[in-house]
């Protein structure tokens, strides 16, 4: 076991020591990783472009050729190759060469001359220059006859000695000389001469040797004295002056040295660049003239001619000049220009292009690229610019500049070096600019204060001193003045205004279109009424509308005052309330903000022209001034003897914010203690925040190097920089910070919420108190406009603020607001100081709880709500506090369906009141809410309704509950009578009708709509009145006659009428409640009753005689009864009239009446038809026998009233009555009768008389009548 236990632990330190040593080396692989990345960063080359011409491709070269080819025409000896600066000209001379290279060419370029000293001192030190350029080009051995004079360089220096030595020795010995004894080296060379070489063969060599010797020591001689000429030579004095050293070099005196030039270097090709920049003409004549001289020359003309080439620009000659200096002018178009240097810009930048990987940032970068390049049309520029941009990017730290303001500076940098090189000693153009930023947002300022000042003073405070409540009442009064003035002046009452062709009366005028033309009337017109003879007329009034403003007020006009009543509108004082607001805001945001951003809301084309006017001084040319603008290369000197070259491209810098106050940073390299320190600083400049929570170092240090205006920026935002601030109190730059998180962006609150989270609990009390200050609408904003949850601000704010500011935070009640729509108490709830504080809140807010939940833990503070009645008045609450304090045993369903009736008896003293004190809180917010509530008592009801209830407040409760009252008397609002009644909520009974109804002593729509309910009509129609006084029977007998009642409901209702009617009383009664009050023998039958309802309603007298038989029969023979009756009489069934009481109403009326209508006629035979007979007259029993009535009738009526007694005369008018064919007999024809009864009857009646025979065959009867017997 032992062994086991050693193995095991040095198998695990084993182990260790070998994970130990991998990390090790990891961890010095990773350093050694990172080190060497570094010092590759370091040594990585920044490619850059030289500014020397470059050899065209072919594909670009398209001058060459034809270049070529007119160097080679005879006749062509100046060329002018033209183009502006920076067009390529020197590069198709480079390529020209290259491509040409058989050819001679001699480059003159004055690129470098000044051209101030040629002005001076006219051509001579440019010739000079010219010549220089020429000779300096070759060696001396190719020019040695050549005057100009120059350091020759000796070579072999010990050789020639050598020679010169030899040379003098050989004369010496030659010459046979006595030499010393003493010269020991001429010893020497004798004596080695006798005894190395024979004497024949030294002579020889000495000989050649002195001889070449003094042929060389001639030609020099003679070189000397050509370039040699006396210029002056005193004998006296002995002074030699040469010439050469003395004379003025240029073209004039060097004729001979450039032919001699010329004549001993074949030359093809010169070229001359740069000449134009000194816009001298006279050098191009001189130049003209020596080509001419050279190509004359008849050595030189022999060998092939020399072509002068001048590469100058467009503008160099006047057309006339053009053409008469040059014999053929060949065109350069630029290489680049204005539409396609940003195209050179991209591919000069490709590199750093594609080292951003941002797409938003790389596209922002090209555009502006694409925008700056079209003040840029010079190549070398864009090349030089591109260059400084690498190295500055490189040195100032890479990715983390901004590239867009690093370029900017470069741009500026090189078109305007000298105001570049003033921003280190602030002066020049941009650091006025920037200097004069601070008038600039002095003067912005003020025009926020004054348009303050115009919402406080003339707006808000006029609109509170208008005493018009409306635009309405305002014309109202406008139109009454004109009419006051009107008849003051002329006495006239005005109808109506006229405008145009259409006239208003006061209400239509009043409308915005009609005012507005009322009001532009400069000769108002109107419409009055003459007194005499009520006709109107049309006039005018003399009266312009500005007359009627100033009655009213003089110094008001009609405008102002509409605008101040619009003002006075609650939702237009919020608006102006708010847009002041805003302008504070603005005024303290301004103070932050970069003068490009400034620029944005002003004029900048004038604040640009102001700067510069202040300090560069005037120039001379008013023009100039005025037309600033649209100059883009301006150059007046200025005091500190600079000139400004492209001041539009300097203006867009700025205007764009692509140079801007921190551009210190893109000019000099950062030496601070601490790299993050930087990266920092740079984000202030490129405005590009970094984290919050970026770790900065020594930031006592860092301070230092940010400007007072940084404060103000949202890239300021940093959780240590805050921290720092916060612990060392520094108000100033706290107060601008504070200032920036008031501007409402994401940004900002969002710093906030995690800097609430980062900090400290001192730190967060400051910072909140802090924030308070300058932001009271803190809380409002962040619960109303972002997402977070103002849970955790509320602890915030009663953890870490007073009192005073907790209530300062309190705007428009928001926070109460919220913290009363918690159902949670966690973020309120406190255990220590705090809980003081959060009472008093709740108590001084009086806020009201709307929907808690019950949590054991926040007992007391549930209590404190309770007690206090912090709580609103819902079902929620109510049932929360009713379960927790009740003191009686109930139901807790019950405050679904009788919600009042359970908390009256819950006990609850302190819930009871409560409601109690705010009932109608309670109704609007618990009665109705709960759709169920629909049972509460009759007690609670009449609680309820009698608690002065608003009307329409009672008549929901009435219509929404279902309890039953016993007597509307109870309810105290009679106003809801009339809904009691119409939603049956009272118990139906006489009583409580009589009780409404002697309350409004009518029968109104509300009890005519009661009545007419089926249930309550048939409920009534049972009951007595027994208990209703006599007049209010009476009263209510003559109205129910009257009302609206429904027919049905008025037919049940009559059984219990205690009144009978007279016709006189029922004027205007609807026909069919006569009819039930007839039904209900509720009408007496009288003489004067009948006569009026057989007037007023003939249709009903029959059943008013069925209903009263036995009245009528009483009275018949009084009544004057008319046919229609005595039909309809007639056509009652036995049971309603008997037929002897028909027979005695007929024998007793009059035969007028009987034979008048031929219906009853037909009615009286139907019924006598199998009747016994009864009395009538011989008229009215003809009158029958003729009526137009069926035959069975008439003959049946004839048979019951034929009699053998009768005479002749009076049974011949009965036949004749009955017509054809039974009038037969008197005529003595046969007759055909159908075979029926009563036909029978008839012709056996007849038979003795007038009847012979009667014969029967197939249903009819043949009567033969027979001869009469006297």
């Amino acid at each position: 076991m032992t062994n086991n236990t050693i193995q095991q632990k040095l198998s695990t330190y084993t182990k260790e020591i070998k994970l130990n040593t991998q990390k090790w080396y990891l961890k010095k692989l990773i350093i050694s990783k990172y080190r060497l990345e570094k010092k590759l960063d370091r040594i990585k080359i920044v490619k850059i472009e030289n500014f020397t011409p470059k050899i065209l491709s072919s594909r670009e070269d398209n001058h060459s050729a034809l270049l070529n080819e007119i160097i080679q025409n005879k006749n062509i000896f100046n060329i002018a190759l033209t183009g502006p600066y920076g067009s390529g000209k020197t590069s198709i001379i480079r390529t020209f060469e290259h491509n040409f290279s058989n050819l001679n060419f001699i480059n003159i370029s004055l690129a470098t001359f000044d051209g101030k000293v040629i002005k001076d001192d006219k051509t001579s030190k440019l010739e000079y220059s010219i010549l220089k350029q020429i000779f300096y080009k070759v060696s001396h051995d190719k020019v040695p006859q050549s005057r100009f004079k120059r350091i020759v360089n000796h070579k072999h220096i010990y050789l020639k000695t050598g020679l010169l030595f030899f040379w003098i020795s050989s004369i010496i010995y030659l010459s046979d000389f006595d030499l010393p004894d003493s010269l020991l080296t001429t010893k020497l060379v004798h004596t080695l001469w006798l005894k190395k070489l024979y004497a024949e063969y030294l002579d020889l060599l000495c000989s050649v040797c002195a001889i070449a010797g003094a042929i060389y020591f001639l030609n020099m001689t003679y070189d000397f004295f050509v370039n040699f000429k006396i210029g002056k030579l005193k004998i006296s004095e002995a002074e030699l002056d040469n010439k050469n050293d003395s004379k003025t070099i240029d073209f004039e005196n060097e004729i001979d040295e450039i032919l001699y030039f010329f004549d001993k270097n074949k030359t093809d090709v010169v070229f001359i660049e740069d000449l134009d920049r000194f816009d001298n003409t006279e050098i191009y004549i001189k130049l003209r003239e020596i080509n001419c001289l050279i190509n004359n020359y008849q050595p030189i003309k022999k060998r092939g001619k020399v072509t002068f080439v001048y590469a100058v620009r467009d503008n160099m000659f006047d057309e006339t000049e053009r053409t008469k200096f040059f014999d053929i002018i060949l065109p350069v178009i630029p290489v680049i220009n204005y539409t396609n240097s940003s195209d050179k810009f991209l591919g000069a930048l490709a590199l750093n292009l594609n080292q951003i990987s941002d797409l938003e940032e790389k596209s922002k970068f090209k555009d502006f690229i694409e925008v700056v390049s079209r003040y840029i049309n010079d190549m070398r520029t864009i090349i030089s610019i591109c260059n400084e941009f690498k190295i500055y990017e490189k040195i100032l730290g890479g990715s983390g500049i901004d590239k867009i303001k690093l370029l900017a500076m470069m741009i500026y940098k090189n078109i305007e070096p000298s105001d570049f090189d003033c921003l280190d000693k602030n002066k020049g153009y941009v650091y006025q600019l920037f200097k004069n930023k601070k008038d600039l947002i002095n003067t912005e300022i003020v025009k926020i204060v004054e348009e303050i000042r115009l919402i406080e003073d003339e707006k808000i405070k006029e609109s509170e001193r208008e005493s018009f409540e409306s635009i309405n009442e305002l014309r109202k009064f406008y139109l009454y003045t004109f009419i006051n003035l009107v008849n003051k002046t002329k006495k006239q009452i005005v109808v109506k205004i006229r405008i145009g062709n259409d006239s208003f009366d006061e209400d239509v005028l009043l409308e915005d279109d009609n005012f507005e033309k009322f009001s532009a009337q400069t000769n108002i017109q109107y419409v009055y009424q003459n007194s005499s003879n009520d006709n109107t007329y049309t006039t005018e009034s003399s009266l312009s509308f500005k007359v009627i403003e100033n009655a009213v007020n003089k110094k008001l006009s009609y405008k102002k005052r509409t605008e101040r009543i619009k003002n006075k509108e609650k939702e237009e004082l919020t608006k102006l309330r708010k847009e002041r607001q805003d302008l504070l805001a603005k005024q303290e945001s301004i103070i932050s903000k970069r003068l490009s951003e400034i620029l944005i809301t002003q004029e900048s084309n004038n604040y640009f022209i102001t700067t510069f006017n202040e300090y560069f001084t005037k120039p001379t040319s008013t023009t100039l001034v005025e037309n600033l603008p649209n100059q883009s290369n301006i150059e007046f000197k200025c005091v500190y003897n600079h000139k400004i070259n492209n001041k539009d491209l300097i203006d867009f810098l700025i205007r764009e914010g692509h140079i801007d106050e921190n551009y210190e940073r893109f000019i000099s390299k950062y030496n601070g203690s601490h790299k993050e320190n930087q990266t920092f600083l740079l984000s202030l400049s490129n405005r590009k925040a970094l984290a919050f929570d970026y770790k900065i170092k020594d930031i006592s240090a860092l301070i230092k190097d940010i400007k007072t205006d940084c404060f103000h920026q949202k890239e300021i935002l940093n959780f240590y920089l805050m921290d720092y601030l916060l612990e060392r109190k520094s108000k100033t730059q706290l107060d601008s910070i504070f200032i920036t998180l008031k501007d409402e962006s994401k940004n900002s609150v969002s710093f906030i919420d995690r800097y609430l989270d980062f900090a400290n609990d001192i730190n967060k009390q400051h910072f909140l108190n802090g924030l308070i200050q300058h932001w009271k609408q803190f809380y409002n904003f962040i619960s109303k406009e972002t997402s977070y949850l103002p849970e955790k601000y509320i602890r915030l704010i009663f953890k870490n603020l007073t009192t005073n500011h907790i209530n300062e935070v309190n705007i428009d009640n928001n926070l109460a607001s919220y913290i009363c729509q918690m159902s949670d108490l966690n973020c309120i709830y406190f255990n220590d100081a705090n809980r003081s504080k959060v009472e008093e809140f709740l108590k001084n807010t009086n806020i009201r709880f709307e929907k808690l939940n019950y949590n054991q833990e926040y007992k007391h503070l549930i209590d404190f709500i309770y007690e206090n009645s912090l709580y609103e008045i819902n079902a929620h609450m109510v049932e929360l506090f009713v379960n927790l304090y009740k003191v009686n045993d109930i139901e807790l369903e019950n405050l679904k369906t009788s919600n009042f009736t359970t908390i009256q008896k819950s006990g609850c003293k302190k819930l009871i009141e409560y409601v109690n004190q705010n009932i109608f809180d309670y109704i609007e917010c618990v009665y109705f809410e709960l759709k169920d509530n629909i049972d509460e008592d009759e007690n609670s009801i009449i609680t309820l309704l009698n608690t002065g209830l608003i009307e329409e407040v009672g008549l929901q409760m009435i219509e929404k509950n279902q309890t039953i009252i016993s007597e509307v008397s109870k309810i105290n609002d009679k106003a809801l009578w009339s809904k009691l009644f119409e939603y049956n909520r009272l118990e139906i009974s006489w009583e409580n009708f009589f009780k409404y109804f002697k309350e409004f002593d009518e029968i109104d729509e509300t009890l005519v709509n009661y009545l007419n309910d089926e249930r309550v009509s048939s409920r009534l129609s049972e009951k007595k009145m027994t208990e209703i006084d006599e007049d209010s029977q009476l009263l209510f007998s003559e109205l129910i006659i009257k009302s609206k009642i429904g027919d049905d409901s008025f037919k049940a209702l009559a059984k219990q009428f205690p009144y009978i009617y007279n016709m006189n009383e029922l004027i205007e009664v609807s026909l069919n409640k006569i009819k039930i009050l007839i039904e209900h023998h509720l009408i007496k039958l009288d003489k004067n009753n009948f006569e009026t309802l057989n007037n007023q309603y003939p249709q009903l007298i029959i059943l008013f005689i069925k209903n009263n038989k036995q009245d009528f029969l009483n009275i018949y023979q009084e009544l004057e009864l008319n046919s229609s009756i005595i039909k309809e009489l007639l056509r009652l069934s036995e049971s309603a009239f008997t037929n002897v009481e028909k027979i005695e109403i007929i024998e007793n009326t009059e035969e007028i009446i009987l034979t008048g209508d031929k219906e009853l006629l037909k009615e009286l035979c139907k019924f006598l038809y199998n009747k016994e007979k009864i009395n009538i007259n011989e008229v009215i029993l003809n009158c029958l026998l003729s009526s137009s009535i069926e035959e069975i009738y008439r003959v049946t009526v004839f048979n019951i009233y034929y009699s053998k007694s009768l005479s002749l005369n009076v049974l011949n008018v009965r036949i004749k009555s009955l017509k054809q064919p039974y009038d037969f007999a008197l005529g003595r024809k046969h007759l055909k009768l159908n075979d029926t009864s009563y036909n029978r009857l008839f012709c056996q009646n007849l038979k003795d008389r007038y009847v012979g025979e009667i014969s029967e065959r197939q249903g009819m009867l043949t009567v033969i009548p027979k001869s009469i017997k006297k």
